[in-house]
């Protein structure tokens, strides 16, 4: 660690963004690396450039991270060297909210405007950089496009369509920015070719490296607010392990089979998510921190891959570790405790033969068999609740007519029942 050059040290903390520095600043102990970071971590500033369209003019403004310092000289900027950073530009033009800094703002001439943009383009963060122009003017987001194009690469892009100018900065973006993990195109008339480019950007997500995606586009069944295929997307949402949240707010979980993932729908803003454990590739694992009980479920249920078409695949089941002990076992040889599941907080808790007996004696009688539900089970369970669904027809018909309907005879030794779908696993 004593051998590494100074200026490789300090090359690699200027990548730093300022929210990382403050959080490695109380940490870092080495001598070589702490006396850097501290000095990028005391003198790094970041600024957002606001501009808006108006009937004469483009207004323009830079503005601190505590929105207490306004002004329009870049020569401020560049007094602050290399620790200055613009973290956003925005375009404001059709916003209606009131804000502070516009008596601080100064005009620009429509052909002055590529200058000042061509100026900032080196300060930009290339690391944390946002670009915010969803609704803004088409004529200003045009020319900022243009001059960014091929110098600078940014961290979160939301952009309207103004021709093929935004599709080539949308692409440039996608192809090139090494830490872009957020794109949003809004507005109308996006080519079909965008929904591919789209589709690229989320394929680049993997563990450590978490993507979203937003679109405004009638060729999606979600687009911000209106939900184009409503029956459907409830009709999906069903299907999967149901959860109400609070009143108009359902989440729907589905487990991979054979993937440790899953993926959340939602009639919230955030429609699809998908999380994949990265337990074994990463000190801290998104899944594991947004939904913990899921994360258990998927890290200790696994499923056998045949690799020979031959193996008789009767002797074959999967498999599950035991919350207790740890031990991998058919889940043949598990059982369940629905204390221990309520104390958690889990769906469920599964436990061997073993651990049922030794930890779990004192209260033995919540103590169960483990219930694996596959695709037969799932359809006997229903050929069960079939006959049910009919006497309940049955006594709808007969209330209907308002006479008596003979319900049908019941075998000896046969008793009714329910069958709780929810409690099959």
């Amino acid at each position: 660690m004593d051998a590494v050059p100074l200026k490789f040290v300090d090359s690699m903390i200027e990548l730093f963004s300022k929210k990382t520095l403050n959080e490695l600043a109380p940490e870092v102990c080495h001598p070589l690396w702490k006396d850097v970071l501290d000095l990028h971590h005391r003198n790094r500033v970041n600024y957002e450039l606001a501009f808006r369209k108006t009937d004469l003019a483009i207004d323009y403004v830079f503005i601190n991270e505590k929105e207490e310092e306004f002004f329009v000289d870049t020569r401020k900027i560049r007094e602050k060297g290399r620790f200055a950073r613009i973290v956003e530009v925005t375009d404001l033009t059709y916003e209606d909210a009131v804000y502070p800094f516009w008596p601080h703002a100064k005009e620009l001439k429509d052909t002055e405007a590529g200058e000042l943009f061509e100026a900032v383009a080196p300060l930009i963060d290339q690391v944390s950089g946002k670009f915010v122009a969803p609704w803004g003017s088409r004529s200003l987001i045009t020319t900022l496009m243009t001059s960014l194009l091929d110098r600078v690469y940014l961290k979160e892009v939301s952009l309207r369509y103004c021709g093929q100018n935004s599709y080539d900065f949308l692409e440039d973006q996608i192809e090139n920015s090494p830490f872009l993990s957020d794109v949003e195109i809004a507005g109308p008339n996006w080519p079909q070719s965008s929904l591919e480019l789209l589709r690229k950007f989320c394929l680049r997500g993997r563990p450590g490296m978490n993507v979203t995606a937003s679109v405004s586009s009638k060729d999606v069944l979600y687009y911000h607010i209106n939900i184009k295929d409503t029956e459907g997307f409830e009709a999906l949402i069903k299907k999967g392990e149901v959860k109400k949240i609070c009143p108009g707010w359902l989440e729907s979980f589905f487990k991979h089979e054979t993937k440790k993932s899953i993926a959340c729908l939602s009639t919230s803003y955030s429609m699809i998510r998908c999380y994949t454990c990265e337990c074994d590739r990463f000190e801290k694992c998104h899944m594991k921190e947004t939904f913990p009980e899921y994360h258990y479920l998927v890290s200790n249920i696994r499923t056998p891959i045949l690799r020979d078409v031959s193996t008789n695949t009767n002797d074959l089941q999967p498999s599950a570790t035991c919350h207790a002990c740890s031990l991998t076992l058919p889940i043949s040889q598990f059982f369940e405790c629905s204390r221990c599941s309520s104390d958690f907080g889990l769906p469920e808790i599964v436990i061997c033969g073993a651990c049922a007996l030794i930890k779990h004696l004192a209260h033995i009688s919540e103590v169960r068999k483990a219930r694996f539900l596959d695709a037969q089970g799932l359809d006997e369970t229903l050929v069960k609740v079939e006959p049910q669904k009919q006497g309940l027809k049955l006594k709808e018909e007969e209330r209907e007519g308002g006479g008596q309907t003979e319900a049908p005879e019941r075998g000896h030794g046969e008793s009714s029942h329910e069958v709780d779908l929810n409690n099959q696993h």
